[in-house]
């Protein structure tokens, strides 16, 4: 991980890049949905920075009773990740019920969009253009075929979309970051939470 400098402070560049992708998500879901984002999508995206932020707490309770300040420099890390994966997963399935029809529109779309531009930016800030190109490309596409697909979450074709996109995303991190890496895994999450819904979305559909 790189940092920018700013006068006297250097910022992480994942600090920078994560600031942009939320600036910029509202105006791309506009785009491509002409809607705004439910508030929904953003509960979940505060519950994730509040675990992953306020696990540090748990992980180093001496640190922080000897320095209380220090959680604001400080967090989870990868496992304060982890633990907000699941908080938002419960807080997720906890939520959907009765009301899964548009669940991938509000909510796997935008997780989707938002990982793309973080990661276009992130790349772009730390110089690593190749791979800055090639999600750009795929951020794109998305982009486009969601434009044309959009409202039609119960055709083939849209769930083909989710699928195709999450492969591809797959293989780009899978080429150019390690296995273990905290994004791979949390872009597994989110492939894994589009199938559970879209198959709970089916149920749903059947029952009806």
């Amino acid at each position: 991980m790189s940092y920018i400098t700013f006068g006297s402070m250097s910022i992480p560049s994942s600090w920078i890049a994560t600031a942009i992708a939320a600036m910029l998500l509202p105006i791309v879901y506009r785009l491509v949905t002409r809607r705004t984002i439910p508030s929904f999508f953003w509960d979940n995206v505060f519950l994730y920075f509040l675990v992953w932020k306020l696990s540090y707490i748990v992980i180093h309770p001496k640190l922080f009773m000897d320095m209380p300040m220090s959680i604001l420099y400080f967090n989870g890390g990868d496992t304060g990740h982890i633990l907000g994966l699941i908080f938002v997963s419960f807080y997720i399935f906890l939520n959907s019920k009765g009301k899964i029809s548009r669940v991938d529109m509000e909510l796997i779309i935008p997780f989707f969009l938002l990982f793309m531009v973080y990661q276009t930016t992130i790349n772009f800030l730390e110089k690593t253009f190749i791979e800055a190109v090639l999600y750009l490309a795929f951020f794109g596409l998305f982009m486009f075929l969601v434009y044309f697909l959009y409202g039609r979450e119960k055709s083939r074709a849209y769930n083909q979309l989710l699928v195709l996109s999450f492969l591809t995303g797959l293989l780009l991190l899978s080429v150019f970051q390690p296995i273990t890496s905290m994004d791979k895994i949390i872009f597994i999450w989110l492939g894994l939470l589009s199938a559970v819904l879209s198959f709970k979305q089916r149920r749903s559909i059947e029952l009806e």
